[in-house]
């Protein structure tokens, strides 16, 4: 439903220096088409690719093969559901490149529900002045301090040290 928007959200980036890979896992429900025209209707064969699996691995397969395919050195996780913010890049990559090492950066994650109101937003927590018992209740009851993957950027030297899982089961 929001696969286009969230095309249209990365060709909207200030940050102009990136590619973007599509991986569809088997999708059934016309979004391969969908993209297709997308990319051909606004010319972005160059910066834009798509990799289309022969079977469905899972969310986590479609990152590994994004991951392996990418060039840069910065990798996003982006949903098909997900809009990034225009400065969404750029402001991420300025924290990386001001503080080197780092592995990965965080933003504030927008929740909005099919009718586009506002749900609420995950906050990232300093984790230094968080207490020990707050975190451990926080895996318990499933209320994550930090933000989902596709508020991230990762610094993709670190990605390789991440094993690699059984897709096979």
């Amino acid at each position: 439903k929001f696969l286009e928007e969230c095309l249209t959200s990365i060709t909207r980036q200030d940050y102009q220096n990136i590619e973007c890979i599509i991986v569809d896992d088997k999708s059934t429900d016309g979004s391969v088409a969908l993209i297709k025209r997308y990319l051909h209707e606004h010319k972005l064969d160059e910066k834009f690719r798509l990799i289309e699996h022969s079977q469905n691995t899972g969310q986590l397969g479609a990152f590994i093969t994004g991951g392996k395919n990418a060039n840069g050195s910065f990798i996003v996780f982006v949903d098909a559901d997900d809009i990034l913010l225009e400065n969404f890049v750029s402001a991420h990559v300025h924290i990386h490149l001001q503080n080197f090492p780092v592995a990965f950066t965080c933003s504030l994650a927008y929740g909005i529900s099919e009718n586009r109101e506002l749900r609420g937003y995950v906050r990232l927590g300093n984790f230094r002045k968080v207490p020990v018992k707050v975190l451990s209740q926080a895996f318990y009851t499933l209320q994550w301090p930090w933000s989902c993957t596709s508020s991230m950027m990762f610094r993709k030297a670190v990605l390789q040290y991440l094993p690699e899982p059984d897709l096979a089961s």
